[in-house]
């Protein structure tokens, strides 16, 4: 590993490193502890400010932050650095700005253009979006928007993320290409119905109700969960509706020797007979962290089965 502060290799003087995004919030996050001696004159360790630069390599380069916090104490110990990827700017960043006939991705280049982010590799919908307003809205909400109304057409789920100093985004739930069996250390499991829907209702766009399509099974063993969809022109509202079915949701933590690929957004396959964890699961979160020669990561994640036909 290799961490940087403006371009200066401060390696040496750290100490742990902890890297770390999740699939709802906005940045990833980099966090790491540095060797503090305030009490000998000798003892030089580098001194970061806010809004300094942090690049981190794990036999590539993984991420480029600024510097959003620090903690400092008297005694002698460890001084921590946060750090945010620039995806946060793109929070506070607001545009006003009307867009008609044109995709996702577009929407995207244009928003992040007028606010001087560079993009490359956003997925494409290929879906046209008749009319869409910002107004005084930031940027990342907008890109969420636009790639929201694709989404609810082609089924798809996206997630805007950092490359560098420029903005993708991603087709959600892709293979990390990690397959854990033999290195996990420890695994816990839980199942609940909080997102369960077996019932949906079909309307019509002026809220007539058109039908009804039901998991028959799911409601008379769990109770129904009715959920709402809208006729859309062109689209077969039963094969639509049924999309949205949603099963059991079953989560776990699972903590494991580190691998990078496994990130929020991905999804994994777990083999681990203890707790019966067999399967490809969605990483909702991830934790990794790289103290004393060792990369361990912390995995938080969900399978949910969406059932298509009844």
């Amino acid at each position: 590993m290799k961490v940087k502060q403006n371009g200066i290799d401060i390696t040496d003087y750290v100490t742990s490193i902890t890297w770390s995004g999740s699939a709802e919030q906005v940045s990833r996050t980099l966090s790491y502890n540095v060797a503090h001696n305030p009490t000998d004159s000798n003892f030089k360790s580098p001194t970061a400010v806010l809004g300094d630069i942090i690049t981190f390599y794990a036999n590539k380069r993984l991420y480029v932050g600024i510097v959003t916090g620090r903690e400092k104490k008297s005694e002698i110990g460890e001084i921590t650095i946060d750090s945010k990827d620039y995806l946060h700017y793109l929070i506070r960043d607001k545009i006003t700005a009307t867009f008609k006939n044109t995709t996702a991705e577009t929407i995207t280049k244009r928003a992040c253009n007028k606010v001087g982010i560079k993009t490359k590799n956003l997925a494409k919908t290929k879906i046209h979006i008749k009319k869409m307003l910002a107004e005084g809205e930031n940027v990342y909400n907008v890109i969420v928007k636009a790639y929201n109304k694709a989404s609810k057409k082609n089924k798809k789920y996206y997630m805007p993320v950092m490359s560098g100093t420029s903005l993708s985004v991603n087709e959600k739930w892709k293979s990390s290409g990690v397959n854990l069996y033999l290195n996990i250390e420890e695994a816990s499991y839980s199942e609940n119905s909080d997102s369960m829907v077996n019932q949906v209702a079909i309307y019509s766009e002026k809220g007539k109700r058109l039908g009804v399509v039901k998991d028959t099974s799911s409601i008379n063993r769990y109770g129904r969960y009715t959920e709402v969809y809208t006729k859309e022109k062109g689209v077969n509202s039963r094969t639509a509706a049924k999309k949205l079915f949603e099963g059991i949701t079953k989560e776990a933590s699972v903590k494991a020797i580190g691998d990078v690929r496994a990130i929020a957004g991905k999804s994994i396959k777990i083999t681990d007979k203890s707790t019966g964890l067999t399967g490809t699961y969605y990483i909702t979160s991830d934790s990794h962290t790289w103290e004393n020669g060792i990369h361990t990561m912390e995995l938080n994640i969900e399978f949910k089965k969406t059932r298509e036909s009844v």
